[in-house]
């Protein structure tokens, strides 16, 4: 068993270097990562990561490369028209995008040109996407419709110290609630950031 699972962490730990980019949710605001934030990590192009509240305020993708396209949504759904939209702009810069600041909310990216809906009517930052460039990977199109919820959390508790938990599989909107109430000792329950999970 202790094989089997060293074997697992190992797998996992790997994994995380295939697929890439983290989405930012933050509440209304800036896209401070010093602030409190949801994310959804390593995900890839065209995965969609819905949010809910109060982390429908703004969305980043610090990780994201130059060129690459982010999509925002004022709504738990990546299909339609995005709310907002930016080009990332690259040379240490990154976009931070609205969300609406509604119920839920939702955000995807994908590479610069490889877009498959309109543009909406506002961008922020960066430079608007090219109408022209839709062309897709085979890989991009299978992902769009792989929809994630936010798996990691960073909050500041009751005596101002920064934590990160993990929010397993179904555990988002539970741990959203108890922020909301800032319920820390029951947020402080959830496993921390970063250490080998057995599921």
């Amino acid at each position: 068993m202790g094989k089997t699972f060293s074997y697992l962490c190992l797998l996992v730990a790997s994994s995380s270097f295939c697929l890439a980019n983290d989405l930012l949710f933050f509440e209304p605001g800036a896209c401070n990562t010093n602030r409190a934030h949801v994310q959804c990590s390593n995900v890839g192009p065209g995965f969609c990561c819905t949010g809910g509240r109060p982390f429908c305020g703004n969305l980043s993708c610090p990780d994201c490369v130059q060129g690459n396209d982010l999509y925002s949504y004022n709504r738990a759904s990546c299909s339609g028209a995005a709310f907002q939209a930016c080009r990332e702009p690259g040379n240490g810069a990154y976009c931070c995008i609205g969300l609406g600041n509604g119920n839920t909310c939702a955000g995807d990216y994908f590479r610069g040109g490889a877009r498959k809906r309109d543009l909406p009517m506002s961008q922020v930052g960066g430079t608007a996407p090219k109408d022209g460039d839709k062309i897709m990977t085979p890989e991009e199109a299978a992902n769009c419709d792989k929809v994630v919820e936010p798996n990691k959390m960073v909050f500041t508790d009751a005596e101002g110290v920064q934590r990160e938990i993990h929010m397993p599989a179904g555990t988002f909107q539970t741990a959203s609630e108890h922020y909301s109430a800032k319920n820390y000792e029951e947020l402080k329950k959830f496993p921390a950031w970063g250490k080998c999970l057995r599921r």
